[in-house]
């Protein structure tokens, strides 16, 4: 789930000619382009981050569990989450 947010958070940022070398730099570029300005509610921004942290230590952490019913949330929330990425106004290069 995190990457579906990260690719889609990455292709807008692109599509207006920015481009980042580590996921960081995305995450704080979605607070600070997008959740700061409104683009993104608040709680989109805590789902980025919340996705950020649980790659995290889904990838580097042995023997994580997810809670399956957090993740049937989580899944719902990513899906609204890349489709408001989706929807947001490129102005044109």
């Amino acid at each position: 789930m995190y990457y579906a947010c990260f690719f889609a958070a990455s292709a807008h940022f692109l599509a207006r000619g920015v481009r980042f070398t580590k996921h960081s730099g995305v995450r704080a570029a979605v607070h600070r382009e997008l959740v700061k300005t409104a683009a993104l509610s608040v709680d989109d921004g805590r789902l980025y981050d919340r996705m950020f942290v649980e790659r995290q230590e889904a990838d580097y952490l042995e023997l994580t569990d997810f809670d399956p019913a957090a993740v049937r949330g989580d899944l719902e929330g990513v899906a609204r989450l890349v489709e408001r990425l989706r929807g947001l106004h490129v102005p044109p290069r």
